[in-house]
């Protein structure tokens, strides 16, 4: 598949995102080729999506590698996130009403501890990492962006955490578990 700037626009990428993408394929690249180019996770999972090139089984998984990163940053003793998580998780491994109803509980669970300030943009990244079973791009993407958050607030460190895990998302593209998601 190949990427122009007339695909970038047609598909709604966001503005920064966008000026990126264009600027990066000028007069077009092969999505194989842009891959490894991206220095955002949340856009190389926005672009996987909207270029058909994952499931949505995938696309929860690449959310969870992304929400994964930022557990770290969880007050000890706060289980909401990784439960997301995890609900999220089994719902991959075995997607039905009931696991789609645990994911999305777990979900609503971790963005309570997000609203109520109990913990940071870990437990957003966790709840997006568990809606993203109903609801698959948005949410994917939007883990991949909290993760990084979490990291901190400093550019270069939420810049080094966006890297890292366009890094683990393209090593999760490679996997043969991961291309048995259909």
């Amino acid at each position: 598949m190949k990427i122009t700037k007339g695909w970038i626009e047609s598909h709604g990428a966001c503005g920064d995102g966008a000026a990126w993408g264009i600027e990066t394929v000028k007069d077009g690249m092969g999505l194989d080729d842009l891959l490894p180019k991206f220095k955002r996770s949340d856009w190389l999972i926005w672009t996987l999506v909207r270029s058909g090139s994952i499931t949505h089984r995938q696309t929860v998984k690449l959310a969870c590698v992304c929400a994964r990163q930022s557990l770290k940053y969880v007050k000890a003793g706060e289980l909401c996130p990784e439960k997301a998580i995890i609900a999220a998780e089994i719902w991959i491994d075995a997607p039905s009403e009931t696991t789609r109803h645990s994911a999305t509980n777990a979900a609503y669970a971790a963005y309570a501890a997000y609203a109520a300030g109990a913990v940071a943009n870990s437990a957003g990244a966790a709840a997006y990492a568990a809606s993203a079973v109903a609801n698959s791009a948005g949410a994917a993407a939007n883990s991949a962006y909290a993760a990084a958050n979490a990291a901190g607030a400093a550019n270069a460190t939420r810049d080094k955490a966006h890297k890292h895990a366009c890094k683990l998302i393209l090593a999760e593209l490679k996997k043969k578990s991961f291309k048995a998601l259909i």
